[in-house]
């Protein structure tokens, strides 16, 4: 608490963004938030610390082989997304390298108290999973 009648606050945000310019856009703009209270002061302090994982021309080869992995094994179409996040595939595609992000357990409320998966998608999506790795493999046992 600080001096007599006067509080304190914080708070942290964990923001993604969707491509290069992004977080120096966001800087900018963040940096520029003012109030019209003498009382209250913002300080904000920024911490980038991925690049963005842009959909590229690189991935593409390798989600059309997940796809036909999904089709053999019977299930739905993959869709690709992306969605701002921050996995350590941000570094790889930022190289221009093919990644896929999001192939792991089927669930809602990613890093959050209320993170779940289902289950009952877990031993399918392994069997993906393997499917991709063993068609990936498959040039090196020739």
């Amino acid at each position: 608490m600080g001096a007599a009648g006067q509080g304190f606050s914080s708070t942290q945000s964990n923001v993604g963004v969707w491509n290069s310019p992004s977080p120096a856009v966001l800087t900018v703009e963040l940096d520029a938030i003012d109030v019209s209270d003498p009382r209250v002061r913002i300080k904000v302090d920024h911490a980038w610390n991925r690049p963005p994982m842009t959909l590229n021309a690189a991935f593409a080869p390798l989600l059309d082989l997940a796809r036909e992995v999904a089709r053999e094994q019977g299930r739905q179409e993959l869709s690709a997304a992306a969605v701002g996040g921050a996995s350590d595939a941000n570094f790889v595609a930022a190289l221009g390298l093919p990644v896929l992000c999001g192939m792991g357990a089927v669930g809602d409320g990613a890093h959050a108290q209320g993170e779940f998966i289902h289950p009952d998608t877990v031993p399918a999506q392994t069997a993906l999973v393997a499917g991709l790795l063993t068609r990936l493999a498959e040039p090196l046992r020739r």
